[in-house]
């Protein structure tokens, strides 16, 4: 059932329902009716993979025999998804420091068109 394997792939990747809504601009409730169905259209799978950081391939494919068998080698890929939680961890604060740097030069400009007036 697809919606087990969104399910999945989201726990391992530290994601929470409520966060996942967010990114697919939805209720969380509408992210657990969609971890409950067994078919999703491929056009909005591949929304959700994207989401997900992942690729619709990941979630189709996604078992648990590779789960463990990642889990047992360490640092494994389990169908392209990376299960080093440090590594999330990384991208996840590398993202929002380039969205704050972003932020700053769009108010630095701000200011200095302000301060040429």
């Amino acid at each position: 059932m697809i919606g087990e394997n969104i399910t999945r792939v989201r726990e391992v990747l530290g994601i929470k329902q409520d966060e996942l809504a967010k990114k697919l601009k939805t209720s969380q409730q509408m992210v657990s009716k969609l971890e409950k169905k067994e078919k999703i259209s491929d056009d909005y799978l591949s929304k959700i993979a994207t989401a997900l950081g992942v690729s619709p391939e990941t979630i189709k494919q996604f078992n648990e025999e590779s789960l463990v068998t990642s889990f047992n080698q360490q640092g494994g890929v389990v169908n392209g998804i990376n299960i080093n939680p440090i590594e999330a961890v990384i991208k996840i604060y590398e993202e929002k420091l380039q969205a704050k740097d972003k932020k700053i030069q769009q108010l630095e400009n701000r200011l200095a068109r302000v301060n040429k007036k």
